[in-house]
């Protein structure tokens, strides 16, 4: 059977029926004629139609249904299948008025094309995926040899360790002039790193424990999370439940839904000190 020909043969035949005023010409004009009408596009949008009044046909629900059929018959192959046959689908399923003519067989087999098609998109999208990546990465190899950024080899490594050592025994002077830049780097004594090392220490700030406490005080009022928490069963008291969860491994959130619903959280109760 010739589907385009009979598709294009009846979107004439209702062109003609427009004409002769037997069918609306625009959406507007649907209230003045009796039954139910819908604009179909003779070329799809998805497949590039517009909206302008040449793509457009009034049709019935019954033969926008076969309408969709025949396009499905038409594009039969590719990506513009998978999108008539989706078309179809929604044509079917978004009109209430379309269901009585819909039948359980043709819906099945539409329902397997559409997935055949869609997967065989999806293995073509991989393998051109896989292509592109491989490409990408042969490219990045190059790119890294190019700048000398790429993993050495161990005779490349030996290779350059030998030639630094060889110029340095040349070149005593230097040598000397590293050492002498960076002496205070790797020559320090150990007197001289403990000095360091309690300088560092003092210049870093640790809030006493009692800062630390009238710091979780002003915040306990906007936050339950600094709340201070007691376990029931040990009595055991933490400064908010963050602190629970650092000492016990108990979620702070499983702890406050605890404590909402007074239910037991890894074998102990807890609640907010008041």
């Amino acid at each position: 059977m010739n589907y385009l020909k009979n598709y294009n043969d009846y979107v004439a035949y209702v062109k003609n029926e427009v004409k002769l005023g037997n069918r609306p010409r625009k959406q507007q004009e649907k209230n003045h004629f009796d039954g139910y009408w819908e604009f179909h596009h003779i070329i799809p949008k998805s497949l590039g139609g517009d909206n302008s009044e040449d793509n457009l046909i009034p049709l019935t629900a019954r033969e926008h249904f076969l309408a969709h059929y025949l396009l499905t018959k038409i594009y039969s192959e590719g990506i513009a299948h998978s999108k008539m046959v989706f078309a179809f689908l929604m044509c079917c399923n978004g009109n209430k008025l379309l269901l009585k003519y819909q039948r359980s067989r043709l819906y099945e087999k539409l329902k397997l094309e559409f997935a055949e098609a869609r997967s065989d998109l999806t293995k073509q999208a991989h393998k051109s995926w896989a292509k592109s990546y491989k490409e990408g990465a042969i490219k990045a190899k190059e790119t890294r040899i190019r700048n000398g950024s790429y993993s050495m080899t161990d005779e490349t490594k030996e290779k350059i360790s030998s030639s630094v050592h060889s110029y340095f025994e040349e070149h005593p002077e230097a040598k000397e002039h590293l050492r002498n830049k960076f002496k205070g780097v790797w020559n320090c004594t150990e007197e001289q790193k403990r000095k360091f090392y309690e300088a560092k220490a003092k210049s870093t700030y640790r809030p006493s424990q009692e800062t630390k406490d009238k710091i979780i005080e002003s915040n306990r009022k906007n936050s339950p999370f600094a709340k201070k928490v007691v376990c029931v069963e040990t009595g055991e008291e933490f400064y908010s439940l963050c602190d629970v969860e650092r000492k016990t491994g108990s979620s702070r959130g499983r702890v406050k839904r605890g404590i909402k619903l007074d239910i037991e959280v890894d074998g102990y109760h807890y609640e907010f000190k008041e």
